[in-house]
Formats: C-alpha cells, structure tokens, sequence
C-alpha cells in the first residue's frame, strides 16, 4: 500500500466553495493515471470562514476515483479539539445503487 499526500490548487475566486475534484491535485496526471482510489477531503469552513451558514464542524470525504468500487462522498463531523473526522449521515453515491451491504439501516 502507499499513500500520497498532494497539495490543491487554489480554487477560483469566481466560485464560492468548490468542492475538489481530480483535477484540483497539483501534477494530478500521475496521479490519476496510477491512482487506484483517490479520496479528497473537503471542509467548507476552511475557505469560508466569514459564511456564518457553513459550521466549523461539517466535512466531506469525495472519492474521487475508486478503481474497485463505488464512488461519490461520505458525510463527516470534524471535532477540531480531537482533530477527529467522524462519520455522518449516509453516503452519497454518483453510481447509480449502492450494494446491500454498504447501505446504512
């Protein structure tokens, strides 16, 4: 297994809060070519601070790219004092069904 970190480009001013996509990874060619799964972690509040709308709390984890699986976001809770991401809510899929098995009861 190996694990890559990479840094994002800077997101345009004319859009507020977009979320990242593959194309947002700096040198994201290789990247997305080698890549098995690409997870990217978004946190609202980092780029908007002043929205009082957007709680410090709330995170995404977008799965970008998933050679074996589904793809789509998992809801989080950020608990900044912990520096812990915990999950939330149900998964949100860009595939059309999610399995039996992964569906939250």
């Amino acid at each position: 297994m190996v694990i890559v970190l990479s840094q994002l480009t800077r997101p345009s001013k004319d859009i507020k809060q977009p979320k990242p996509t593959m194309h947002s990874l700096k040198e994201s060619g290789g990247l997305e070519a080698d890549g098995d799964v690409i997870l990217l972690l978004y946190r609202p509040y980092v780029l908007g601070k002043d929205n009082p709308e957007i709680s410090p709390t709330t995170s995404d984890i977008v799965i970008a790219k998933n050679k074996f699986g589904l793809t789509g976001q998992i809801n989080l809770h950020f608990d900044g004092k912990h520096q812990i991401f915990r999950e939330i809510g149900r998964w949100v899929t860009t595939d059309e069904e999610i399995p039996k098995q992964w569906q939250t009861p």
